[in-house]
């Protein structure tokens, strides 16, 4: 195992412990640092079970599980000697982030790649400060990283493309989708579109045409359904430009524009009402349906996308 076969990931967290599973289990080394020992403990937990699920969806043995836990390191300690392949992911706040990647800076060599796994934030602002901009880049991957496959790759004003050519290479060696986005844009590509239609959503919701668990049903089983297969421009030409351009030219007018968060949203946060991780949301949770949800969400997913790469109907 070579220095550059391995990778280091700051925040122990959902992304940051699913993002190492990718590494670990493609035969990377993965150090993970987090200050909080209590967090890597449940991070090394939940890897456990994650690689306990692909032994059990693809019917192998228990020594990938045991094999891909051997590459992983965890330590509430920044390590003084870090490897050139770094990926940041802690909580979305701008000036901790910025903290983070100066800590990284004093101590990474002049040629090692930064990337940042915000799933919003501007890389040239996160850039910002920085003695070395050009090797500085983000990465976002999707939640459950360790399935779905895309990770957009998103470079800011001074990014090198040298530096987006060894982080694309990086991520297909581990089994993903990388997309090089061009250029810096806000939510770049994917959190664009999730949260247009999140918003339409929310007003449809709050105009009392359906409530909130027959607006998921309607999108589970109909469009969102057929997107694993076919995107939007893929449709449009199925399903004829003509017919996508007059459907356009009758319903823009009608849609959500609207320039803040529904209020369907920013009451429930007034009120502390989170989602799963306080129990109240759209809908009530307890310790024991999150878990079995997630487990579910994560199997179904996973037979996806096994049955996808089989049939091969990625271009």
């Amino acid at each position: 195992m070579t220095e550059s076969q391995s990778v280091l990931i700051i925040g122990a967290g959902t992304m940051g412990h699913g993002i190492a599973v990718c590494f670990i289990d493609a035969g990377w080394r993965a150090i993970l640092v987090d200050p909080a020992a209590t967090t890597l403990a449940r991070a090394r937990t939940s890897i456990t079970s994650v690689l306990d699920l692909f032994c059990r969806i693809d019917d192998s043995s228990n020594s990938r599980r045991d094999e891909a836990l051997d590459r992983l390191s965890t330590t509430t300690e920044m390590p003084d000697h870090l490897p050139d392949f770094i990926i940041e992911t802690v909580p979305e706040e701008l000036d901790l982030k910025r903290q983070v990647f100066r800590d990284i800076e004093s101590r990474a060599a002049s040629d090692a790649v930064i990337c940042s796994n915000t799933s919003a934030l501007s890389i040239s602002s996160l850039a910002e400060n920085l003695k070395h901009p050009e090797r500085f880049l983000g990465t976002h991957f999707w939640n459950p990283p360790y399935i779905l496959p895309c990770v957009e790759v998103v470079p800011g004003h001074h990014t090198l493309q040298s530096a987006v050519d060894r982080t694309v290479d990086v991520l297909f060696q581990v089994g993903r989708r990388p997309v090089a986005v061009k250029h810096d844009l806000p939510g770049f590509v994917g959190n664009r579109l999730q949260h247009a239609m999140q918003r339409e959503a929310m007003a449809i919701v709050e105009s009392g045409a359906v409530s909130p668990e027959e607006l998921d049903d309607i999108v589970r089983n109909s469009f969102g359904l057929r997107s694993a297969i076919a995107g939007p421009f893929e449709r449009a030409d199925l399903g004829g430009i003509d017919v996508t351009t007059r459907v356009q030219e009758y319903l823009l007018p009608f849609l959500e524009d609207s320039k803040a968060p529904s209020r369907l949203l920013t009451d429930r946060v007034h009120r502390g009402d989170l989602g799963a991780k306080t129990g109240r949301g759209f809908f009530d949770w307890d310790e024991d349906k999150v878990r079995q949800r997630v487990e579910t969400r994560d199997e179904i997913l996973l037979r996806i996308v096994e049955l996808l790469r089989t049939a091969e109907v990625n271009p």
